[in-house]
């Protein structure tokens, strides 16, 4: 019972977050954003999902069917496994919390790879294809910022990190390696200016192109969650518990302004971006670690 509970919370949260993030790129676009729903739009989550589940399920003819109906579900069912397991709690109970978390991410490309392939559309597979190269290069820069972090705090503890955390001393010692972060979020997550597996213009939505309804929805909750629950981990480095929900907010709603502000970047350009100048800054960033150990 308390199981379920908590998804129906969680849900809600994300319905809300999309009415937040709406209102947010309607502020930044100059226009009023959902305002008929309810009181000034604040209906508009729910109005959207009862939209969504009474549509019918149509499936492409040639997909691979069995595929096609479980990617959705896998896609939220792992981003709801993130927040079952929160840093508090598995940070408790595992020593090494953060190769947990990245065992968790390394998880994610799955979703898109199947969701496109199993659609059998060359626009989802480019879109799959796309998301599995930024991911495949991305995880590398992931791992060597967790790495870093763990070496800093001479812990792989989710929860010794946040209890040894000064107020903003990450900010200010280490900003480049939490900037870099932060972009590496936003890519994974394939979020604006790095949404280029799914970008309208070019692959009509991309990976999801062929779901509607249900399934479409879940796949929506799955990448909104994940945007949550990036803010969250970059919180953790940010602040100790006594700010950590105010600097939770701070980075949900700074990847949202981020969405509206700037246009999207090109393929190439990202991939340059990782191998190019993240990854040979972060193992320049080790030098003096490896010295003082």
């Amino acid at each position: 019972m308390f199981l379920i509970l908590y998804v129906i919370f969680t849900l809600i949260i994300v319905g809300f977050f999309t009415l937040f993030e709406r209102k947010i790129l309607a502020f930044i676009q100059i226009r009023k954003g959902p305002s008929k729903v309810g009181l000034s739009g604040i209906l508009q989550p729910m109005a959207d999902a009862v939209k969504l589940f009474l549509k019918s399920l149509n499936s492409p003819l040639f997909s691979n069917l069995s595929l096609y109906s479980l990617s959705p579900f896998f896609f939220i069912c792992l981003s709801l496994t993130f927040f079952f397991l929160k840093p508090f709690h598995f940070g408790l109970i595992f020593t090494h919390g953060m190769l947990i978390l990245r065992f968790f991410y390394s998880l994610g490309v799955y979703s898109s790879l199947f969701t496109g392939w199993s659609s059998n559309s060359k626009y989802a597979l480019i879109g799959s294809m796309r998301s599995v190269t930024q991911s495949l290069s991305y995880e590398v820069t992931l791992s060597l910022i967790f790495l870093f972090f763990c070496l800093i705090y001479s812990s792989s503890s989710v929860s010794l990190i946040i209890e040894k955390n000064f107020f903003m001393f990450n900010l200010f010692m280490n900003f480049l390696i939490l900037l870099i972060l932060f972009i590496n979020f936003l890519i994974e997550a394939s979020r604006a200016p790095f949404d280029l597996s799914e970008c309208e213009f070019e692959l009509v939505s991309g990976f999801n192109v062929e779901y509607g309804g249900v399934e479409f929805s879940f796949v929506f909750l799955g990448e909104n969650l994940m945007l949550i629950f990036n803010s969250l981990i970059l919180s953790i480095f940010l602040s100790n518990y006594e700010f950590f929900y105010l600097f939770w907010c701070v980075m949900v709603t700074m990847m949202v302004f981020t969405r509206g502000s700037y246009p999207r970047y090109r393929l190439d350009f990202m991939i340059e971006l990782c191998w190019l100048l993240f990854i040979p800054f972060l193992v320049y960033m080790f030098i003096p670690l490896l010295m003082m150990m």
